[in-house]
């Protein structure tokens, strides 16, 4: 059940939450010391000290002091606050690092982090150094608020028997230390690396690192050099970040936390017709400024190819037609052909060429793609089937040059390739023979589109999307393909690859599945190549890797690393070669006869598949630099705070309080006419205008009243400054009275503009007690709003401020009755001196709007004491069933709680009414409707108390 209190107050209804508490305390203000927007409670005055520093530092401490003297004959119930703006103190010990490679020096990095608890002047005190101690090297570290030194004997040799060999074992000492954990923190930095390493870079050849005689592989990041292209010189991770790679990150690991595989693949795509292909793995996008590919969804150096990746057509002895009579035959021949639409839009059969030899390929493709030249030619191949045997047409004529044999010529509205022979070619042809083809493109681009929508709305083949492992084309291949793209596989920390040795760095791939190098396929392969030698020259004899390779990508589930531009060398018979131009097949030319010339071939292995292995940790740091003593510094006390920084943290402060329930809270260094200058976008010069930290506070106890307990706000007059004359005082009167808007700083203005639903929790102070209090050897002078929470907590239920005597030894300045009555019409708070009485309260206005029924602070304090009494009632029938009996048992229990209250002189008459009807018994609902008439007034207050279920 939830208890909730309405109360009617002419146009002021509001209905909150009413929680029941004794009457307490909580006291906000600025302290030289302790914790930051935490309430504390306050047992004494030692208390005080020992946690929040000196009552001379700050506006907390010093309040304090004054509610506790000037209560009268109670045991106060307090809670302190401090408010934030101070600074922490901290120190930041760096890595003890001076020599190269990875003994490198690293740059904004450190060892250890020692940092206050909370803010304050006194932890720049803190101090660590090593000395002997005992014949021992130690480390120390000095407490200023204790006077004692904690000692730990250390060494950064592990082997060796110390307290500490390491930050983080530091770190674990001064945390667990009772004479230090109060006041600092120790951290060691969650220092990350994040890299990829070149997989194909020797990395078998560091014997150090890399092992596999366990039969899986291990990987020893402490073997890696740091020089030598190893590691200085890694990848940014594919994900776009710039890598964290420094030298002191490749031992001491902490936590393993992720480790993939990436590769460049070159797959043949063997689906003409179909419109959809599973690729190897997920495609990803890779820096092409470090490896000259073109992978799908790469995010290229030029914006302007960033959606583009490469592909190839490749046809494989597609069938042309058959010569039925050598005799007849034309010399032409037709067959279907998809390319590009790129191709032949301007209609033009030099497009054909350029994308069957690379004679015009854009200069933004040379470079992106190996082995590409421009005077490489003839990716066509033309086969003469005779019988079972297949045979290049150039073999079968003896002439290397296609061009004279044959030309192409393709049409693009028909699609039609023509093949048209040179007249002597039907010569050497016979009936029944068979023609076949094999073109081999150069590289062509394909396009990504936004969705699988656009793509099967595209209408062609070149325009592909990606989603997870699967490509998408726009229009089904008309050939098979080969496309280079970029993939990655995860290993799982703990079950494919384990952190064996954090000391050394070393990784152990435990899933015998799943060993670096991409699914066990070596990443290198062997090719040969031919070197032909004549009369001591010798010339090299460039191979075909593309379409003599065919067979071999066929059966692989890589494609070869590309199909590479293949013709013949028609001048190689006669004892040289162009090297840009390479043969058709790997036979080698016949040496001509008579001459001094043989041929010698190589076997090399050249890289087939590009492999990086990414790495993501964080490592402890290295040896900490304690060549010399060092201090904690920066911390500062925040007691001298801006109106405007005190008015964010205040913020700050009210915000970490909103669930926290008191009965009064006291603000103190923060003033109800405080102001700021501001800038004035029309005039164009600064003006002042109020802080609004009186609104600030008002809200906050608002937002309390709803939520958690009805309470009341003090605070106070900014000190009256300068040399006090009657003059000055009557100045200063006036300010507090007479609005002038041409005076944004006078207290009057802003008062004429407050009063509202939430202000009238809200109590302002206008007077300065003279007081003898511990904090000072000699009397000093205080603004009110501390003493008059003593007097507020101590007053019995049936008891008024008004006429409240004050413990002070004299006030500051005195007002004249008249004053005084017009001050308190104004709703100030103020102070009169009667003869032989002393200083008393002369009134108790609260901020409420005027003709509230809220505006004597006596009379809201017994509409909060009967409310809260009432609440505590209807708290001990919470999760009763709402039935005639219970509701008739509440009724008589607040009949005599009533009784108590009329007879004990709270309020002078009170009655209430329990009721409910049937629609508010099925919803568990009842109403209290609770009738008062003030002990100090003559008027009624009706207040609603409505209990609910849940």
């Amino acid at each position: 059940m939830e208890i909730k209190t309405k109360i009617q107050d002419y146009n002021l209804n509001a209905t909150r939450n009413v929680p029941y508490d004794t009457r307490s305390v909580l006291i906000i203000g600025t302290a030289a010391d302790g914790p930051v927007n935490t309430p504390v409670r306050i047992n004494d005055l030692k208390d005080a000290r020992e946690i929040f520093g000196s009552p001379n530092d700050g506006t907390l401490v010093k309040a304090i002091y004054e509610v506790f003297y000037s209560t009268n004959g109670v045991r106060p119930d307090v809670r302190a606050v401090r408010i934030g703006g101070g600074a922490y103190a901290t120190l930041q010990i760096d890595e003890k690092s001076t020599g190269t490679g990875k003994e490198a020096p690293t740059s904004g990095m450190y060892a250890l982090k020692l940092e206050a608890l909370v803010p304050g002047e006194i932890y720049n005190n803190v101090t660590i150094k090593t000395a002997i101690v005992n014949n021992r090297l130690s480390i120390v570290i000095y407490n200023p608020k204790t006077g004692v030194e904690s000692v730990y004997t250390y060494s950064p040799n592990p082997d060796t028997s110390a307290d500490v060999h390491s930050a983080v074992e530091l770190a674990d000492a001064i945390n667990n230390d009772s004479n230090l954990n109060t006041i600092i923190r120790a951290t060691v930095p969650n220092l990350e690396a994040y890299y990829e390493i070149d997989l194909t870079q020797g990395m078998t050849s560091l014997v150090d690192a890399y092992d596999t005689s366990e039969g899986i592989v291990t990987i020893t990041l402490s073997g890696l050099p740091y020089t030598n292209g190893v590691i200085d010189n890694t990848r940014d991770p594919y994900d776009g970040r710039s890598k964290k790679a420094p030298a002191t990150a490749l031992d001491k690991i902490r936590t393993l936390s992720r480790v993939y595989e990436l590769a460049i693949a070159n797959q043949l795509i063997d689906g003409e017709g179909a419109s959809s292909f599973q690729v190897l793995g997920p495609v990803i996008a890779l820096d092409t400024t470090v490896n000259p590919i073109l992978p799908l969804d790469a995010d290229l150096t030029d914006a302007t190819h960033k959606q583009y990746s490469e592909f190839r057509q490749i046809i494989r002895r597609k069938y042309v037609g058959v010569v039925s009579d050598a005799d007849t035959f034309s010399g032409t021949m037709e067959m279907d052909l998809y390319l590009p639409p790129n191709v032949s839009e301007t209609g033009s059969n030099d497009w054909l060429g350029d994308y069957v030899s690379g004679v015009n390929m854009p200069d933004w493709y040379k470079s992106h793609v190996d082995y590409v030249y421009d005077n490489s030619k003839d990716l066509v191949i033309v086969y003469v089937k005779r019988g079972d045997t297949f045979q290049p047409i150039n073999d079968l004529l003896g002439i290397d040059d296609r061009t004279s044999i044959y030309s192409l010529s393709w049409d693009y509205n028909e699609r039609k390739l023509t093949i048209t022979f040179e007249s002597f070619v039907k010569n050497h042809l016979e009936d029944g023979d068979e023609i076949y083809i094999d073109i081999d493109t150069v590289v062509g681009v394909l396009t990504k589109v936004d969705s699988i929508g656009a793509v099967k709305n595209a209408d062609d083949f070149t325009k592909y999307f990606v989603a997870g492992n699967t490509i998408y084309f726009g229009d089904p291949l008309p050939s098979p393909i080969t496309i280079t793209y970029s993939y990655k596989r995860e290993y799982e920390v703990g079950s494919d690859v384990e952190l064996a040795d954090p000391k050394s760095g070393k990784l152990r791939f435990i899933n015998t599945f799943m060993q670096p190098g991409f699914y066990n396929v070596d990443p290198y392969k062997d090719t040969t190549y031919t070197e032909l030698i004549c009369h001591g020259i010798t010339l090299r004899v460039v191979e075909s890797t593309g379409l003599s390779d065919y067979l071999e990508a066929e059966s692989h589930p890589y494609a070869d690393s590309g199909s590479r531009v293949a013709s013949t060398a028609a001048l190689m018979r006669g004892g040289y070669a162009d090297r840009d131009r390479p043969p058709v097949t790997r036979k080698p030319p016949e040496i001509p006869d008579a001459q001094d010339c043989y041929y010698v071939t190589h076997t090399t292995s050249v890289l087939k598949f590009p492999m990086w292995l990414g790495l993501e940790y964080t490592y402890e740091p290295e040896e900490m630099d304690l060549t010399s003593a060092m201090s904690l510094s920066g911390g500062s006390n925040g007691t001298n705070l801006s109106t405007e920084t005190m008015y964010r943290e205040l913020q700050k402060t009210f915000e970490s309080l909103v669930n926290f329930p008191a009965d009064i809270v006291t603000l103190t260094g923060a003033y109800f006419d405080d102001y700021v200058k501001v800038f004035n976008e029309y005039t164009g010069v600064e003006e002042y205008k109020n802080a609004g930290i009186h609104k600030l506070f008002a809200e906050y106890l608002y937002n309390l009243s709803q939520n958690v307990s009805e309470t009341i706000g003090v605070m106070a007059l900014r000190p009256l400054t300068g040399n006090l004359t009657a003059k000055s005082i009557n100045e200063y009167y006036e300010r507090l009275v007479e609005v002038k808007y041409s005076d944004p700083t006078r207290p009057a203005n802003v008062m004429a503009a407050t009063g509202d639903y939430k202000t009238k929790h809200l109590v302002v102070t206008a007077f300065e007690p003279i007081v003898n209090y511990p904090v000072s050897t000699v009397p000093y002078s205080t603004t009110g709003e501390a003493i008059y929470t003593g007097i507020l907590m101590s007053l019995k239920p049936n008891e008024t401020p008004i006429n409240q005597r004050l413990k002070v030894q004299g006030m500051r300045y005195l007002f004249t009755n008249e004053q005084l009555t017009k001050l308190a019409e104004k709703r100030y708070t103020v102070v009169k001196f009667l003869p032989n009485f002393g200083f008393r309260i002369a009134a108790d206005p609260t901020l409420a709007p005027y003709g509230s029924d809220y505006s004597m602070l006596s009379t809201l304090m017994e509409v909060f004491e009967v409310s809260n009494g009432i609440r505590n009632l209807a708290q001990r029938y919470l999760g009763s069933k709402n039935t005639e009996a219970v509701r008739t048992s509440l009724q008589q229990q607040i009949d005599k709680y009533l009784a108590n209250v009329v007879n004990a002189g709270v309020v002078s008459r009170a009655y209430a009414v329990v009721r409910t009807d049937s629609n508010k018994v099925i919803l568990g609902e009842l109403d209290i409707d609770l009738t008062i008439v003030p002990a100090f007034e003559i008027r009624t207050i009706t207040i609603n108390i409505k209990v609910t279920a849940g």
